[in-house]
């Protein structure tokens, strides 16, 4: 069997269902622990709006799940998020999850009567709604939800109907962290994913550097990265898939963001 990730800290319950180890007990206490440790580290950047670091993002989304409590809202409780992408999304994310409630977040595209019936089969008690301010009161952090406790509903496309709700735990959310965390690990990337895998188990991808450019990797079956860009790559490099022999092809962006091939050969 391929297996071109790195297994270790990872156990399976007696379902087979695989569990990282060592990972918080749910959203809240990970970003706890980011706070205390960053606390004015820059967390999230608006374009054309503000900029806040750790702890104001900690302190404004308790302040929110106060408002919450405060409109009636009771842990366990459905809300949904109408927002468009923004800094107060994301402090209505974290809000609602510091107030122990379950986001529901909707999708700016739906039609109006696809938000209703997100809305009303969600059971959603509040609903954040574009225009209009978050709800504000004194701040609240409910501590002690656990991995198995439900943290959000996902609402597919509707392709073939009404979208149908999917339910992600706060162990759902930690899995995907954890997957990105012992994937592989590229010194300073402050992101990557991956586009594709060989038979021979090597692995391509992307990831960002601290000045948020795009480089391309491969990761070999050892575990042994070699990282590399374009020539020319002023604004990126970007893997697509790699084949049997190893050999990588992707994009690249130059200075005026015009697109162009490459090749990167697996050297033996």
């Amino acid at each position: 069997m391929l297996r071109p990730f790195n297994y270790s800290r990872i156990e399976r319950d007696a379902d087979q269902i695989a569990h990282y180890l060592g990972r918080p007990e749910s959203l809240i206490a990970m970003l706890r622990a980011t706070v205390d440790r960053y606390p004015r580290n820059e967390a999230i950047v608006e374009l054309g709006g503000e900029r806040i670091d750790y702890q104001e993002l900690w302190d404004r989304s308790a302040r929110v799940a106060g408002g919450l409590k405060d409109s009636g809202v009771q842990r366990g409780d459905r809300v949904a998020i109408r927002l468009g992408n923004s800094l107060d999304w994301c402090v209505a994310f974290w809000g609602t999850l510091m107030a122990g409630a379950v986001v529901v977040p909707v999708n700016t595209r739906f039609s109006e009567p696809e938000i209703e019936y997100v809305v009303n089969d969600s059971g959603s008690r509040f609903v954040f709604h574009p225009g209009h301010p978050l709800p504000t009161g004194h701040p609240l952090v409910v501590e002690d939800l656990t991995k198995p406790d439900l943290a959000a509903i996902f609402y597919t496309s509707g392709t073939t109907g009404f979208p149908k709700g999917a339910m992600t735990t706060q162990e759902g959310f930690l899995w995907q962290e954890g997957a990105s965390l012992t994937s592989f690990a590229v010194t300073g990337a402050v992101a990557t994913w991956t586009s594709g895998v060989n038979s021979s188990g090597y692995v391509t991808g992307g990831y960002q550097d601290s000045n948020f450019v795009t480089h391309g990797y491969i990761r070999g079956p050892s575990g042994t990265i070699f990282t590399f860009s374009a020539p020319d790559a002023a604004q990126g490099t970007y893997p697509v898939s790699i084949n049997d022999k190893g050999d990588v092809a992707g994009y690249y962006l130059d200075a005026n963001y015009v697109a162009h091939g490459f090749v990167v050969e697996l050297k033996s």
